[in-house]
């Protein structure tokens, strides 16, 4: 038998049910969790290296690859034969590239803050006053007294 609270119920669990905190529906997540395999932690390894080879490896290789892609357009015009010269321009680019990033990572260039370097108050020296011991007199005896 139905009561008169019927419809308020019925209106109550197909509405506002879902929005009600605390319904006993709670979100479990995905059976299948993602984003924390191999692909991360090269993501986080390449985060580290993609400035560093921004800063230093791509200015350094830049010139070497422009000068091998003039050589071989050069080569090509020419006539020679396309496997030998991108061998030997491919041997030179990649020396002198070498070359320019070994002399950049090893160049000093004296950038960075300096420490502001503060002025030591001059030492005091400690004058050390000897006190003098008087010398007890020593008394000979001779047997017993």
């Amino acid at each position: 038998m139905p009561s008169a609270d019927q419809p308020a119920i019925e209106y109550f669990v197909k509405s506002l049910s879902p929005q009600q905190s605390g319904s006993g529906k709670v979100y479990t997540g995905q059976l299948r969790q993602r984003g924390f395999g191999l692909w991360s932690a090269l993501r986080s390894v390449g985060n580290f290296l993609f400035p560093l080879v921004k800063s230093a490896v791509i200015p350094s290789v830049a010139p070497a690859i422009s000068e091998f892609a003039s050589g071989i357009a050069s080569d090509i015009s020419s006539g020679e034969n396309l496997k030998r010269s991108l061998r030997a321009r491919g041997k030179t680019a990649l020396s002198d590239s070498a070359r320019n990033l070994i002399a950049r990572a090893t160049a000093q260039k004296g950038t960075g803050k300096r420490k502001k370097l503060q002025k030591k108050a001059p030492r005091r020296r400690k004058i050390i006053r000897r006190v003098q011991r008087r010398k007890k007199k020593k008394t000979i005896t001779f047997g017993r007294l």
